[in-house]
């Protein structure tokens, strides 16, 4: 069985890069937003892991991943950042 995977960030290129590398080995879904990766979470469903940027517009990805995690308590999630400020 193929383990499937959200990966969520604004930037296509970074969603194309990571799909190319990852989606060799796993079931991919991208979403370009948190609103987007929430509505795949639900809809889709059987995912193992969550993989967020943290900036993005309307919801960020600690905000999507915390929402997600109270509906999945087991799936795995990563908060990715190219930003060293944490305000």
């Amino acid at each position: 069985m193929v383990s499937k995977e959200v990966m969520v960030d604004d930037d296509e290129l970074v969603l194309s890069g990571l799909t190319l590398t990852v989606g060799r080995k796993y079931d991919i879904s991208t979403a370009i937003s948190g609103m987007e990766g929430m509505e795949i979470f639900e809809k889709e469903g059987g995912f193992a892991l969550v993989l967020s940027d943290m900036r993005m517009p309307r919801m960020n990805g600690a905000e999507m991943l915390s929402e997600i995690k109270k509906r999945d308590h087991e799936v795995s999630t990563i908060l990715l950042t190219g930003h060293t400020d944490f305000d």
